[in-house]
Protein backbone atom coordinates (compact mmCIF):
# COMPACT_ATOMS: atom_id res chain seq x y z
CA UNK A 1 0.00 0.00 0.00
CA UNK A 2 1.53 3.47 -0.71
CA UNK A 3 2.12 5.67 1.64
CA UNK A 4 1.00 9.73 2.13
CA UNK A 5 2.95 12.06 3.84
CA UNK A 6 2.12 13.85 7.01
CA UNK A 7 1.38 17.52 7.05
CA UNK A 8 4.14 19.75 7.99
CA UNK A 9 7.06 21.32 6.96
CA UNK A 10 10.30 18.65 7.07
CA UNK A 11 8.24 15.61 8.09
CA UNK A 12 10.34 13.00 9.72
CA UNK A 13 7.49 10.11 9.57
CA UNK A 14 5.67 8.40 6.83
CA UNK A 15 1.95 7.40 7.03
CA UNK A 16 0.31 4.58 5.70
CA UNK A 17 -3.17 3.33 6.50
CA UNK A 18 -3.91 0.84 8.48
CA UNK A 19 -8.11 1.65 9.65
CA UNK A 20 -10.66 2.98 7.81
CA UNK A 21 -14.06 4.67 8.56
CA UNK A 22 -15.49 4.04 5.08
CA UNK A 23 -18.21 5.88 3.25
CA UNK A 24 -21.91 3.68 3.16
CA UNK A 25 -25.00 3.78 5.12
CA UNK A 26 -25.11 5.98 7.88
CA UNK A 27 -23.95 3.54 10.95
CA UNK A 28 -24.68 0.97 9.22
CA UNK A 29 -22.76 -1.93 7.81
CA UNK A 30 -20.16 -0.90 5.23
CA UNK A 31 -18.43 -2.07 2.09
CA UNK A 32 -14.94 -3.86 3.39
CA UNK A 33 -12.07 -2.63 1.53
CA UNK A 34 -8.44 -4.01 1.65
CA UNK A 35 -6.32 -3.26 5.13
CA UNK A 36 -2.88 -4.02 6.12
CA UNK A 37 -1.99 -6.92 6.81
CA UNK A 38 -1.09 -5.17 10.66
CA UNK A 39 -4.32 -5.36 11.60
CA UNK A 40 -7.62 -7.43 11.35
CA UNK A 41 -10.04 -6.55 9.09
CA UNK A 42 -12.52 -4.63 10.55
CA UNK A 43 -15.60 -2.78 8.79
CA UNK A 44 -15.81 0.86 10.45
CA UNK A 45 -18.58 3.15 9.91
CA UNK A 46 -18.49 6.74 9.31
CA UNK A 47 -21.26 9.15 11.15
CA UNK A 48 -23.02 11.88 10.88
CA UNK A 49 -23.69 14.64 13.39
CA UNK A 50 -26.91 16.30 12.89
CA UNK A 51 -27.50 19.72 12.54
CA UNK A 52 -25.15 23.13 10.77
CA UNK A 53 -21.72 23.01 12.36
CA UNK A 54 -21.28 26.36 14.01
CA UNK A 55 -17.77 28.08 14.14
CA UNK A 56 -15.71 28.47 16.64
CA UNK A 57 -14.41 31.77 15.74
CA UNK A 58 -17.68 33.32 14.91
CA UNK A 59 -18.59 36.00 17.07
CA UNK A 60 -16.74 35.57 20.00
CA UNK A 61 -17.30 36.48 23.77
CA UNK A 62 -14.87 38.21 25.68
CA UNK A 63 -15.02 37.77 29.61
CA UNK A 64 -13.00 38.93 32.56
CA UNK A 65 -11.28 35.83 34.21
CA UNK A 66 -10.97 37.06 38.04
CA UNK A 67 -12.11 38.26 41.50
CA UNK A 68 -15.84 40.22 41.37
CA UNK A 69 -15.39 44.04 42.82
CA UNK A 70 -17.66 44.46 45.43
CA UNK A 71 -18.09 48.26 45.08
CA UNK A 72 -18.43 47.95 40.73
CA UNK A 73 -19.16 44.76 40.37
CA UNK A 74 -17.31 43.95 37.72
CA UNK A 75 -14.33 41.14 37.73
CA UNK A 76 -11.14 42.03 37.78
CA UNK A 77 -8.46 40.17 36.19
CA UNK A 78 -7.63 39.16 32.71
CA UNK A 79 -9.93 38.84 29.72
CA UNK A 80 -10.34 35.51 28.23
CA UNK A 81 -12.18 34.94 24.28
CA UNK A 82 -15.00 32.37 24.61
CA UNK A 83 -16.69 30.56 21.90
CA UNK A 84 -20.23 32.07 20.76
CA UNK A 85 -23.23 31.32 22.15
CA UNK A 86 -24.28 29.63 19.00
CA UNK A 87 -21.08 27.07 18.81
CA UNK A 88 -21.61 26.05 22.26
CA UNK A 89 -24.92 24.92 21.71
CA UNK A 90 -23.92 23.26 18.29
CA UNK A 91 -20.89 21.17 20.36
CA UNK A 92 -23.45 20.76 23.23
CA UNK A 93 -25.69 18.45 20.61
CA UNK A 94 -23.23 17.00 18.62
CA UNK A 95 -21.64 15.76 21.93
CA UNK A 96 -25.00 14.44 22.70
CA UNK A 97 -25.33 12.79 19.52
CA UNK A 98 -21.53 11.10 19.63
CA UNK A 99 -23.09 9.43 22.89
CA UNK A 100 -24.89 7.12 20.63
CA UNK A 101 -22.53 6.85 17.72
CA UNK A 102 -19.27 5.63 20.30
CA UNK A 103 -21.10 2.48 21.20
CA UNK A 104 -21.77 1.72 17.20
CA UNK A 105 -18.08 2.65 17.12
CA UNK A 106 -17.10 0.38 19.47
CA UNK A 107 -19.35 -2.31 18.67
CA UNK A 108 -17.15 -2.41 14.88
CA UNK A 109 -14.42 -2.86 16.89
CA UNK A 110 -12.49 0.62 17.47
CA UNK A 111 -11.29 1.30 20.52
CA UNK A 112 -11.78 4.96 21.84
CA UNK A 113 -10.26 7.19 21.87
CA UNK A 114 -8.54 7.08 19.14
CA UNK A 115 -4.64 7.74 19.83
CA UNK A 116 -3.07 7.46 16.73
CA UNK A 117 -2.29 9.76 13.78
CA UNK A 118 -5.75 10.23 11.37
CA UNK A 119 -6.87 11.75 8.52
CA UNK A 120 -10.45 12.92 8.39
CA UNK A 121 -12.70 13.60 5.61
CA UNK A 122 -15.36 15.73 6.38
CA UNK A 123 -18.47 16.71 4.32
CA UNK A 124 -20.10 19.68 5.60
CA UNK A 125 -23.69 20.24 4.26
CA UNK A 126 -24.68 24.01 4.49
CA UNK A 127 -28.50 25.48 4.23
CA UNK A 128 -28.59 27.36 0.45
CA UNK A 129 -30.19 30.16 -0.11
CA UNK A 130 -33.67 30.28 -1.46
CA UNK A 131 -32.18 30.36 -5.26
CA UNK A 132 -30.18 27.58 -4.19
CA UNK A 133 -26.40 29.04 -4.27
CA UNK A 134 -24.40 29.12 -1.01
CA UNK A 135 -24.74 31.82 1.13
CA UNK A 136 -21.80 34.73 1.34
CA UNK A 137 -22.23 34.44 5.16
CA UNK A 138 -21.78 31.34 5.96
CA UNK A 139 -18.98 29.61 7.41
CA UNK A 140 -14.76 29.37 5.74
CA UNK A 141 -13.89 25.43 5.68
CA UNK A 142 -10.90 25.58 8.09
CA UNK A 143 -13.35 26.95 10.82
CA UNK A 144 -15.84 24.36 10.33
CA UNK A 145 -13.02 21.58 9.85
CA UNK A 146 -11.62 23.34 13.58
CA UNK A 147 -15.37 23.20 14.82
CA UNK A 148 -15.45 19.23 14.38
CA UNK A 149 -11.76 18.56 15.35
CA UNK A 150 -12.42 19.92 19.12
CA UNK A 151 -15.87 18.55 19.55
CA UNK A 152 -14.58 14.85 18.47
CA UNK A 153 -11.87 15.56 21.17
CA UNK A 154 -14.35 16.43 23.63
CA UNK A 155 -16.61 13.82 22.72
CA UNK A 156 -14.17 11.39 23.43
CA UNK A 157 -13.73 9.88 19.97
CA UNK A 158 -10.14 11.06 19.43
CA UNK A 159 -7.62 11.85 22.16
CA UNK A 160 -6.01 14.77 20.79
CA UNK A 161 -6.95 17.13 17.38
CA UNK A 162 -3.21 17.19 17.17
CA UNK A 163 -3.51 13.62 16.30
CA UNK A 164 -5.26 15.11 12.87
CA UNK A 165 -2.37 14.92 9.85
CA UNK A 166 -4.73 15.77 7.01
CA UNK A 167 -8.22 16.79 6.43
CA UNK A 168 -8.09 15.89 2.79
CA UNK A 169 -11.33 15.71 0.81
CA UNK A 170 -12.92 17.79 2.85
CA UNK A 171 -15.67 19.98 1.24
CA UNK A 172 -18.37 22.11 1.75
CA UNK A 173 -21.80 21.57 -0.27
CA UNK A 174 -25.18 22.41 -0.18
CA UNK A 175 -28.16 20.30 1.41
CA UNK A 176 -29.72 19.28 4.95
CA UNK A 177 -27.41 20.83 7.51
CA UNK A 178 -25.20 18.41 8.87
CA UNK A 179 -21.87 16.81 8.55
CA UNK A 180 -20.34 13.73 7.37
CA UNK A 181 -17.12 12.56 9.00
CA UNK A 182 -15.09 9.56 7.66
CA UNK A 183 -11.58 8.82 9.41
CA UNK A 184 -8.72 7.09 8.18
CA UNK A 185 -6.64 5.66 11.39
CA UNK A 186 -2.72 6.49 10.50
CA UNK A 187 0.26 4.66 11.20
CA UNK A 188 3.39 6.34 12.00
CA UNK A 189 6.52 4.80 10.23
CA UNK A 190 10.25 6.15 10.86
CA UNK A 191 12.01 7.61 7.15
CA UNK A 192 15.37 6.55 7.02
CA UNK A 193 15.71 7.46 3.67
CA UNK A 194 15.53 11.94 2.48
CA UNK A 195 12.29 12.60 1.79
CA UNK A 196 13.81 15.59 -0.25
CA UNK A 197 16.88 15.85 -3.15
CA UNK A 198 18.80 19.23 -2.55
CA UNK A 199 19.44 20.53 -6.00
CA UNK A 200 22.77 20.64 -7.28
CA UNK A 201 22.06 23.38 -9.69
CA UNK A 202 25.01 26.32 -9.63
CA UNK A 203 24.88 30.00 -10.19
Amino acid sequence: MMGVCGVGTAPSMYYHVVQVFHRGSELGALSFRGLSALMSPLEIPGFVIRGPVRSKKNSPVVVNIGPMCMRCGKRAGFPKVLPSEAYRTWEADAIRQCTLIKPKLRAAGVELPIVHPIGIEALFYLAPTKSGAMRLDCPDLSNLMGAVADMLQEAGIIQDDRLIADWDGSRRLLGEPRVEVFITVLEEIPVKEKLYVESDARD
